[in-house]
């Protein structure tokens, strides 16, 4: 419906019988020359008398006249809009003198003249006189109005400042109000459509949200409202839009601002964003009532609590969210911003965590469809840290716009990506983990029951906190090992130096040690400690008092953890004694068998079979680890020669030597 301008318009019979009852209760000290005011009025279409007296303008008012039809339907439905509002028998009046405030300019001049200007609460007394009634039955009237959103100041004697939002002023002129949904319309604008299913969050337990909203509904409960939280970007919106399709309900944005024409003005009139949506809220949840199909979507609601004591009270928000009639999802991505008391009125809260890798890569797939990405690099770029399904969609839509494809799209999304991840303070630059060769878990000599191998895993699997220890010469796998069960369980990996742990400043090393089991916990990965030894050295050899207080917080750390925790290190004698007994599983990984050097070794070098000279040169060497194969596979690839064969082994007689030295002879000096 196309909104009327602010403009002079007569209503001619309506305005006179009002202009009537106005000079009837004005006192007449105020009332002059009336013979403008009543050119402003537009009633007669003759011109009137040069000058006219109350008594005069009163009496030519009184002559009677029909209500036309647009005048009969604005009364009609001033009065329908009352009674669907359940609103006191003289709102009418109100509701009928604030229009005609807005469209008639003599109306206007006729209550600047009943507001004394300096004489307190004139104008609260010349309603109170007009409308017969008690100051206390305007006062709640008027609070009523600004509580639906009908007026915008909720004191009687700021009567002329306020205009009737557009929301209800169109349908009171122009349309024919039946029932509260011929007001709704116009409010109500539906979200947009998922681009994704509840399939897509499985890291969020989506069903409990089901089984609540579904239940309450069923039991007819007041106050459904769920928190959703998390950072920017990984889908929360996407999720309750999911979620309400999955449900069947309709999906309603609960916005602050529309963009007019000429300038960007608060939606229905309102001077303050929180003020608006407030009060919308409270205006849809009356006006949808019992309507079980609806919810309502509150985005970015942090602002709504951020202003509450200075633009309304808290009382008044709580209050909402715990009896609320329609079903309302909350959004934020700064809960620190809401005090525990708004968040514990909430029945659900729910966090909104990053999608894990594999569902990463699923949502790239739908929404890279038709960039002819590679499947190598789709699962590259769904690896990288910090990225999330907005970030991903953004960048296809930039290269599906641009018409990029193949090698050409991948450059674009991952400029795009890190870009946004740039200038978000989120890129992540520091090298991460790259093994030479893919890890193969029957290379691990470990000198323990092949049990142990299997308990691991089950807890691994099942997010238990197992504590694991690691030891053994370089180069065995240890670390490898860890992070090939994060990637066959899905799971993030959090490995751990010793540059991530110690400062200079007492105590903050004890306080990082503490935020990377929290990490942990949060983000159900599994924590790596490499050369652990250095940060759990023997007390009985450590001198100053923080050392010593940082292995004490990581030892307590280690038996409250939730998560499974790796330790490794190539020098477990060197490590407190108190630390074995925190380690359920301790895992000893030596140097490779024969068969396992042979085995790799023809892996690495891509040959079927073993020379004789070959196999008997490998038996002599009992101290490779897989560490040393790596370096074999890096030099091969330094030096692509036909003869690197011979090279190859070369290479590993002596990294065996270098390692496994034999005693020189001699004497021993006393």
């Amino acid at each position: 419906m196309k909104a009327l301008a602010h403009k002079s318009i007569a209503l001619p019979s309506l305005s006179a019988r009002m202009a009537i009852r106005l000079l009837q209760v004005i006192p007449h000290a105020r009332l002059d020359d009336l013979s403008e005011t009543f050119i402003k009025l537009k009633v007669f279409a003759t011109p009137v008398a040069s000058s006219l007296t109350a008594t005069q303008a009163i009496k030519k008012l009184s002559a009677p006249s029909e209500l036309s039809h647009c005048e009969q339907r604005l009364q009609d439905n001033i009065d329908r809009l009352c009674d669907l509002f359940d609103l006191p028998d003289f709102s009418p009046d109100v509701l009928l003198l604030l229009v005609l405030n807005d469209q008639n300019n003599g109306i206007q001049q006729l209550l600047s003249m009943a507001d004394g200007g300096f004489e307190q609460r004139t104008m609260e007394h010349t309603l109170c006189a007009l409308l017969d009634i008690e100051a206390s039955n305007l006062i709640t009237l008027f609070a009523q109005l600004y509580e639906l959103g009908f007026i915008d100041e909720p004191e009687p004697d700021s009567f002329t400042s306020n205009r009737l939002p557009d929301f209800i002023r169109l349908p009171l002129q122009e349309g024919n109000i039946t029932d509260k949904s011929t007001v709704l319309a116009p409010l109500l604008t539906a979200s947009a459509k998922p681009q994704f299913r509840l399939a897509d969050f499985e890291h969020v337990n989506h069903s409990l949200m089901i089984e609540y909203f579904h239940n309450a509904s069923l039991q007819h409960r007041k106050g459904i409202s769920v928190m959703l939280y998390g950072e920017s970007g990984t889908g929360k919106t996407e999720f309750a839009r999911a979620l309400a399709t999955a449900l069947g309900r309709n999906l309603y944005d609960v916005r602050a601002t529309q963009i007019n024409s000429s300038k960007g003005l608060l939606e229905f009139g309102h001077r303050h964003a929180s003020d608006e949506r407030l009060k919308y809220l409270h205006l849809v949840q009356d006006l949808l009532g019992t309507n079980h199909n609806a919810m309502l979507l509150i985005d970015e609601c942090e602002s709504l609590f951020e202003q509450a004591d200075g633009r309304y009270t808290k009382e008044r928000l709580q209050r909402f969210i715990e009896c609320n009639n329609v079903p309302c999802i909350w959004i934020t991505n700064h809960i620190q911003c809401l005090e525990p008391s708004y968040v514990r009125r909430f029945k659900l809260v729910m966090q909104v965590s990053p999608p894990p890798k594999s569902q990463l890569e699923a949502i790239v797939d739908k929404a890279s469809k038709g960039l002819r990405l590679s499947r190598h690099f789709k699962q590259q770029w769904a690896g990288v840290e910090n990225l999330t399904p907005a970030m991903i969609n953004n960048a296809c839509d930039v290269a599906k716009t641009v018409h990029h494809s193949h090698r050409q799209a991948e450059a674009t999304v991952t400029e795009v990506a890190e870009s946004t991840l740039h200038a978000s303070g989120l890129l992540v630059t520091k090298s991460v983990y790259q093994g030479e060769m893919a890890f193969d878990k029957s290379l691990l000599n470990i000198k323990s029951n092949k049990s142990r191998i299997r308990e691991i895993e089950y807890a691994v699997k099942n997010s238990m906190p197992i504590r694991v220890l690691l030891t053994g010469p370089p180069g065995t796998g240890k670390t490898a090992y860890a992070h090939a069960l994060a990637q066959e369980n899905d799971k993030p990996l959090i490995r751990i130096s010793t540059s991530d742990v110690l400062s200079k400043y007492v105590g903050e090393s004890e306080q990082q040690i503490s935020a990377l089991f929290q990490r942990a916990c949060d983000e159900q990965a599994i924590l790596l400690f490499d050369e652990v030894d250095s940060l759990l050295a023997n007390r009985q050899q450590l001198h100053a008092h923080h050392e010593v207080q940082l292995v004490n917080e990581l030892l307590a750390q280690l038996e409250c953890n939730t998560q499974p925790v790796f330790a490794a290190t190539n020098y477990a004698d060197k490590l407190d004694h108190a630390v074995l007994r925190r380690f359920d599983i301790k895992l000893h990984c030596n140097y490779l068998t024969t068969q396992q050097s042979c085995v790799l070794f023809k892996r690495t070098l891509g040959m079927a079979r073993l020379t004789q000279s070959e196999q008997r040169t490998l038996n002599t060497l009992a101290h490779l680890t897989p560490g040393d194969f790596a370096i074999v596979a890096r030099h091969q690839r330094f030096n692509p020669s036909v003869n690197f064969r011979n090279q190859a082994l070369s290479l590993l007689v002596d990294e065996n030597h270098r390692k496994h030295r034999k005693p020189t002879i001699g004497f021993i000096a006393n």
